[in-house]
């Protein structure tokens, strides 16, 4: 690096001061991780102050950096996708946002505002997380771990043509607490969505009927039945798509009518 009085300046900054800058600048609460980033360093870390030096140090052990989601952080938040299949549909129910991940997979972090928005998992039936909603609205602390941390296992964790705190959504809590419920519901379906000839015409009745008596629409119905359908190894047929049609529609007349659906 040369200084402005053109000699070779020996201190380089950390590879990690531009991007930290830019975390300080947007009003974000940083929190020291340790190396496994799993858990924030020290206790009360939700409430303790935290210096730019614990973090730089930090990073320097090789420890990560997370950013504490709730108020403290204008109410920045993060959906968090654990499971690939929820990264694939994202797009089908999430608005377009700031995202990070792993690099080498799909976005795993969609980085929202949404002032209010409370913590949240989905978990599936033997109790793997799906999706976590890293979010506080209780003052309980919650953390998610961003560039420049490094995965032990995978890698670096990057943002998405890097960090740009113009690109994060606002939303309102409701709107986004409903589209994470259905990205979850889309992917636990796709999850079970069972193999042909092993009775996908009696998973879609059944499907259709419980969401339909409990207050969903057709629309959202057929839609998480089709992505369900889309995330299968085969392609989806024009005879697949009628039956996931039918499957909605005859079981909303049915509902209609007060007759019996499945």
């Amino acid at each position: 690096m040369i200084d402005d009085s053109g000699r070779k300046n020996t201190q380089e900054a950390p590879p990690h001061d531009e991007l930290l800058n830019a975390y300080y600048d947007a009003a974000l609460r940083l929190v020291p991780l340790k190396p496994s980033l799993k858990k924030p360093l020290g206790n009360e870390w939700q409430r303790r102050t935290i210096t730019r030096k614990e973090v730089e140090d930090n990073l320097e052990r090789g420890g990560g950096v997370g950013i504490q989601a709730g108020e403290c952080s204008g109410w920045v938040s993060a959906a968090d996708l654990d499971h690939p299949i929820a990264r694939r549909l994202a797009s089908y129910y999430l608005p377009e946002t700031l995202t990070s991940g792993k690099e080498g997979e799909d976005p795993s972090h969609h980085v929202y505002i949404s002032e209010g928005l409370g913590f949240r998992s989905i978990v599936d039936v033997d109790d793997q997380h799906i999706i976590d909603v890293v979010a506080s609205n209780d003052g309980r602390g919650h953390q998610f771990v961003v560039e420049p941390s490094v995965h032990e296992a995978k890698g670096p964790y990057k943002w998405t043509g890097g960090f740009d705190a113009s690109k994060i959504h606002r939303i309102s809590s409701e709107d986004l607490d409903r589209r994470i419920g259905l990205l979850g519901a889309a992917t636990l379906l796709a999850i079970h969505y069972p193999e042909r000839g092993k009775g996908r015409h009696d998973f879609g009745l059944c499907v259709a009927g419980y969401l339909l008596r409990n207050g969903e629409s057709e629309e959202d119905v057929r839609a998480l039945l089709s992505n369900a359908r889309r995330m299968q190894p085969e392609e989806p047929t024009t005879g697949s798509r009628e039956g996931i049609y039918y499957a909605v529609e005859s079981s909303a007349k049915n509902l209609k009518e007060n007759k019996k659906v499945t």
